[in-house]
């Protein structure tokens, strides 16, 4: 009879021999049971952009911060950021809604401001379209110059209920960190979470270390692998992290577990959970997976963390104690690993 390990590596097999899967680098672990399981489809792996990971991380810094009594959720964002970012950022149906902005609503998606990176501009096209024909680089400047000029906020912020997923959101996030701490991003999220969780794998991708992209897994769009390293040293707080699967289990424990923030920050993170895109719903600064039993199968039909868009997935499922790690390296298949996630906890449940 095959071993749960067998059944996971004869599944990961099937999906890595796809031609539209990049090197794919998973880790799946049940603490509680003492049990643990890697795959890597290349001999040689290499860590992997995590993507919108990021924003985990982002998140856990505010916490942070707020514990510290540095930021609170409820400050307008304009306490901690220039007015020049700020002013008519949220114009919505003739009233400029920006300065009633919180921390909050920039964790929660619930600003209502345009996603400067994959929102269609007012004369078409986004800015991850035009990348992956030409790469480039941009600041954080151009970006919100774009989502107030090219594009349209999606309703006032703190609208209940509502919520609008937004890099740009995260971008500003990332700018308060700097502003708050007088650091870079990048510095304070090496030195507040990285190195006192020892990731020794895991690093930002920022202009300064642009020639190290090819140290880093290979990303598919569709069968054609893509090479945009300024772009992906432009997206920074919101999507800008290289990591391995295992290190991205080391991090999701210690969020889940009250290492980095109190655990009642946590609990605050889920209170309030609105759906993005089915079958993911956003709280602050975390996902929620979830999946009726009629799609999901057997095995567990909720996971809490966060995803990317390059097809790397971090989260926990609670109903098994089960942590799945990894990346597919694909943009243009989003269900994909999804498909594989929710595959592979049913094998491990």
């Amino acid at each position: 009879m095959m071993t749960t390990g067998g059944k996971l590596t004869a599944l990961f097999d099937r999906f890595a021999a796809r031609p539209d899967t990049g090197p794919m680098s998973f880790a799946l672990s049940s603490p509680g049971r003492g049990w643990e399981w890697s795959y890597e489809s290349e001999v040689e792996p290499k860590p992997y952009f995590a993507a919108s990971i990021t924003k985990l991380y982002t998140a856990a810094v505010i916490m942070q911060l707020r514990h510290q009594g540095a930021v609170s959720l409820a400050d307008p964002f304009g306490t901690h950021l220039e007015a020049d970012l700020i002013d008519g950022l949220n114009t919505f149906r003739g009233t400029d809604h920006s300065h009633r902005i919180t921390v909050r609503d920039l964790l929660a998606h619930s600003s209502g401001v345009a996603g400067y990176f994959d929102q269609k501009r007012a004369g078409g096209g986004t800015v991850v379209g035009e990348v992956l024909g030409q790469d480039r680089a941009w600041t954080l400047e151009e970006a919100i110059r774009i989502a107030k000029q090219d594009m349209s906020p999606h309703f006032a912020p703190g609208t209940p209920g509502k919520a609008f997923y937004s890099d740009t959101n995260y971008h500003l996030l990332g700018r308060i960190i700097e502003n708050v701490t007088g650091n870079s991003w990048e510095r304070a999220v090496t030195e507040r979470i990285i190195l006192p969780l020892g990731l020794t794998a895991t690093w930002p991708f920022s202009r300064e270390v642009v020639g190290r992209y090819d140290e880093v897994a290979a990303i598919l769009n569709g069968p054609a692998p893509v090479r945009i390293p300024l772009a992906m040293a432009s997206v920074r707080a919101h999507g800008g992290l290289v990591s391995t699967a295992s290190d991205g289990i080391i991090f999701l424990r210690a969020v889940l577990g009250g290492i980095l923030f109190p655990s009642t920050y946590l609990h605050e993170m889920q209170e309030d959970w609105r759906r993005i895109f089915f079958p993911l719903r956003y709280g602050l600064g975390i996902m929620r997976y979830g999946m009726p039993r009629l799609l999901s199968g057997p095995g567990p039909r909720e996971f809490l963390g966060h995803s990317g868009s390059s097809g790397a997935v971090l989260f926990y499922a609670p109903s098994h104690d089960l942590y799945v790690s990894g990346t597919v390296n694909q943009l243009a298949n989003r269900s994909l690993v999804y498909r594989l996630m929710s595959r592979a906890a049913a094998l491990a449940a």
